[in-house]
């Protein structure tokens, strides 16, 4: 980590066998890899002062003060012993605060860091054996920013203390607030990572870091997690209540249980994260791949979709969607691109709204809201102000982003639509047959009481009852659509005889 040479001076001090040392330098010359806040070029100066002055009791008990102080950090350590061998007992470093010599044994960091990277920080420690300085005990550090597991975490507060060979810490920042144990064996097969169990408040999973250059892929050697938020954030969408356990076996990162509860959805998800074992098997074909059992089950839609961000799409209605998926990728991160699995749907009383962005494009093709602009045939009732839908079912075979299905149909009481093809959700197109059926109803049975008397329309109503609206079945119109989800285009096929009931 640290190459070059630097000229230095110092002046030692001899008195009753004891040798007091001043250095200074300003390692001009002197280059460093380290990570920040320690990573220094060449040409750079860093002014360093080291000083140690020695003392000895009556006993016989020798004692060093050692302080060190540059404009990264100072320090101030404590060293005793005889006259042959020194060991350290306690000191103190500061970041943008000078150190106290603390009372308590071991080593304690305070102050605060405009940026830490622990990524690049883990990777040095595994690569030296170590899991970090043996002697540190404690740590009351603020810091502006901190990079971990390829996530930027802002303005974050910690206070850790070492405890049962491992750590207990309150985190308070941006994005968390809560408490945290790691301990560095979790025991169990495979478990050889640590575990980290949390309790949170708050949990919102921040953007991830920048890509630093000439900087491979962080350790994928991940701890095992034991985490309970009440208020777990993505993207800034506010989820509800997360439980997750999940621990890595071999290559791969079980889910066994994520649990994600509102009081509009619950959300039931375990699977793998499957990881490669080498960089340069990421470099290959083997990328990191996430694998998924998902069920959801919704009580309100349209406050569904607005906790997602994708407000004002749907009224009410009841839904159930469940399967499997696959992707590229972590679990916090969904690829549309590589998107592929199973899903079924089920939905049930709600009614469609005015769509406009994100996903909600698509939802306005699955509600027919173009179909008015595009046609003759004027549906303006029916779906212009939003389709209202009694039942909703589909199945969906999902291939890298493009979801396919040849049984989707929506029943209200204006119509009856089936729909079949293809939507591209990477690059929202889509190619779909969509064949509506007007649901005429008693309108029929009450023109006939009129047309041919009280008799005719009251066998015209029986007919409708006994053998559900078959006058309202008799024709269906046909479509295709095509396009982007923002500029459909739109073509009638042609009137088709309706099926027999």
């Amino acid at each position: 980590p640290l190459q070059g040479a630097t000229d230095w001076h110092g002046v030692i001090t001899l008195r009753n066998n004891l040798a007091d040392i001043d250095i200074e330098s300003s390692l001009r010359g002197m280059a460093s890899d380290l990570p920040a806040p320690f990573a220094k070029k060449a040409s750079e100066a860093l002014p360093l002062r080291i000083e140690r002055k020695t003392s000895q009791s009556a006993a016989g008990v020798q004692q060093e003060i050692i302080s060190v102080n540059s404009q990264i950090f100072s320090a101030l350590l404590l060293r005793s012993g005889d006259a042959k061998q020194t060991r350290f007992e306690r000191g103190a470093i500061g970041f943008g605060v000078k150190p106290e010599l603390p009372s308590q044994s071991g080593l304690w960091l305070n102050g605060t860091l405009r940026h830490v990277d622990l990524d690049q920080w883990r990777s040095l420690l595994a690569q030296d054996g170590g899991s970090g300085p043996p002697l540190l005990a404690g740590a009351d550090i603020g810091f502006g920013s901190v990079d971990v597991f390829g996530k930027r975490f802002n303005a974050l507060h910690v206070s850790a203390v070492a405890q049962d060979e491992g750590w207990q810490a309150s985190l308070r920042g941006k994005e968390l607030s809560g408490d945290v144990t790691w301990k560095p064996a979790a025991g169990g097969e495979g478990r050889n990572h640590g575990k980290v169990t949390g309790r949170f408040k708050t949990l919102a999973i921040p953007e991830s870091a920048p890509p630093k250059p000439g900087v491979g892929a962080p350790d994928q050697n991940l701890p095992a997690l034991d985490i309970v938020a009440e208020n777990f954030q993505i993207k800034q969408r506010q989820l509800g209540r997360l439980e997750l356990q999940a621990a890595q076996l071999g290559r791969d990162w079980r889910i066994e249980k994520l649990h994600l509860q509102n009081p509009d959805s619950v959300l039931q998800m375990d699977g793998v994260w499957h990881l490669p074992a080498t960089e340069e098997e990421v470099q290959q074909a083997d990328q990191p791949l996430t694998r998924v059992n998902l069920k959801v089950e919704v009580g309100d839609i349209g406050k569904f979709l607005a906790r997602l961000n994708y407000p004002d799409n749907i009224k009410r209605g009841k839904a159930k969607l469940e399967g499997q998926l696959s992707w590229a990728g972590s679990p916090a991160e969904l690829d549309y691109a590589t998107l592929s699995g199973n899903m079924s749907l089920e939905a049930h009383n709600g009614q469609f709204s005015k769509v406009e962005a994100g996903i909600g494009k698509l939802l306005g093709i699955l509600s027919l809201q173009a179909l008015p602009r595009h046609i003759t045939l004027d549906f303006r009732d029916v779906f212009s102000e939003g389709f209202a839908f009694d039942d909703i079912s589909g199945s969906m075979r999902i291939v890298r982003g493009v979801v396919y299905s040849d049984d989707f149909k929506m029943q209200g009481s204006a119509a009856i639509v089936a729909m079949s093809g293809e939507a591209d959700l990477a690059h929202e197109t889509q190619k779909l047959r969509v064949r509506i059926t007007p649901m005429l109803g008693d309108s029929v049975s009450v023109a006939g009481a009129f047309l041919g008397g009280p008799v005719v329309g009251l066998a015209a109503l029986v007919v409708q009852k006994v053998l559900k609206d078959p006058i309202g079945r008799m024709a269906s119109y046909e479509y295709r659509i095509s396009g982007t989800w923002s500029d459909p285009q739109v073509s009638k096929i042609q009137a088709q005889p309706a099926e027999s009931q």
